[in-house]
């Protein structure tokens, strides 16, 4: 879940010039009110960035989006996050950073070849484009394992500095939450970053970056969102259908085992008793209907079901399957979302975030990011 703290906001005139928005804000010290110099203030999964300045001041311009996270760190504080929307798209902030408590009594494992390994194939990923992407300041991270929950924690003392050198991004990533649950395999993994775009002389480099990128967009979570926003997943290539779930005391069980939709099947625990039971997805697919509505005056969508819902995405662009041969086979993922629902931006960025589980090929890791600021 991503963490809000208490700052303090002055709603000052609006300064807007040819829909570049432009934030002017001060950073300072909570208990002290000096100025906090050199903070790193961004706009989170974009190339926006900046530093404060000696009196702790900040401008970002060049904003071109509201729906997106204003976002301020600097190390032993707590990360200050402000949401940019369409009604304050643009306001003067001054941050009040609170300093991070330390517990005395909390000491960091040792870590170990195989831990290291269990964090970058949940953070960084597995992917084509995670085989070239390395974190190059490793020792910031702390390693804690407890035995009893199975529960494997990773926190950092400071920003990451992760290269991508499949998508030609310098990333700094402040991580927020990284909890694996070693026994059912689920990881809760929250963090705000920015992007740098790398720098090369060589133009067949320069075209793999462009070529990985397409790639990496096309049936991503961004690429999703964004036709749900825009009421394109058919035309764009995905297909959404509910996903039902029947226990073994319910009428249709040993049907649904047989079923050629059947997704898994398997036991959990309904009112404390162990329990079969089995998913299966409907062959109708949903129409927009049945899972969005339209938000005009906000500009946002809310993306909402009781059920969870299957997507399925097989590539609308031939020019995808065209390049190095690639031809992408039909990826599946489940939706599980809240009654609340999401609200989907413009920009493929939804709140609150904590409204949705992704399970399989949506799924987003870092090896894999793309900020929102592209466009294929």
């Amino acid at each position: 879940m991503k963490r809000f703290y208490l700052l303090w906001i002055l709603l000052l005139p609006i300064k807007l010039l040819a829909l570049n928005i432009i934030i002017n804000g001060s950073v300072v010290n909570a208990s002290s009110s000096t100025p906090v110099v050199g903070a790193k203030v961004f706009i989170n999964r974009t190339t926006l960035f900046t530093l404060t300045n000696d009196s702790g001041s900040f401008q970002l311009s060049n904003v071109k989006d509201s729906g997106v996270e204003l976002v301020v760190y600097y190390p032993g504080f707590h990360t200050l996050v402000y949401k940019i929307s369409a009604d304050k798209p643009a306001i003067n902030i001054r941050f009040e950073m609170v300093e991070i408590k330390k517990d005395p009594l909390k000491t960091d494992s040792i870590v170990n070849t195989q831990q290291e390994q269990l964090f970058i194939e949940y953070f960084i990923g597995k992917s084509f484009n995670a085989a070239e992407t390395q974190i190059l300041n490793p020792d910031v991270l702390r390693y804690q394992f407890n035995d009893t929950t199975g529960l494997f924690t990773v926190t950092a003392v400071d920003m990451l500095n992760i290269i991508n050198d499949g998508l030609g991004y310098f990333i700094n990533y402040q991580l927020e939450t990284f909890i694996l649950n070693i026994n059912s395999g689920f990881a809760d993994v929250q963090g705000y970053c920015f992007f740098k775009e790398l720098n090369t002389q060589k133009p067949f480099i320069e075209k793999k970056w462009a070529e990985r990128r397409m790639i990496t967009y096309d049936g991503s979570l961004m690429h999703f969102m964004r036709s749900l926003y825009l009421n394109t997943t058919e035309k764009e290539g995905f297909k959404l259908r509910l996903v039902t779930r029947v226990s073994e005391d319910e009428e249709g069980f040993k049907d649904g085992l047989k079923l050629k939709n059947k997704i898994r099947s398997g036991k959990i625990i309904i009112n404390q008793k162990e329990k079969e039971f089995v998913d299966y997805y409907q062959n109708e697919e949903l129409t927009a209907a049945q899972y969005l509505s339209r938000n005009e005056a906000n500009h946002n969508i809310l993306f909402s079901s009781r059920n969870p819902i299957l997507v399925a995405f097989k590539t609308a662009n031939p020019y995808i399957n065209s390049i190095a041969n690639i031809n992408r086979k039909e990826h599946r993922s489940i939706l599980y979302l809240t009654p609340a629902g999401v609200l989907v931006e413009k920009n493929g960025l939804y709140f609150e975030t904590e409204n949705l589980f992704i399970e399989g090929a949506l799924h987003e890791q870092v090896g894999d990011l793309i900020p929102i600021d592209y466009h294929p």
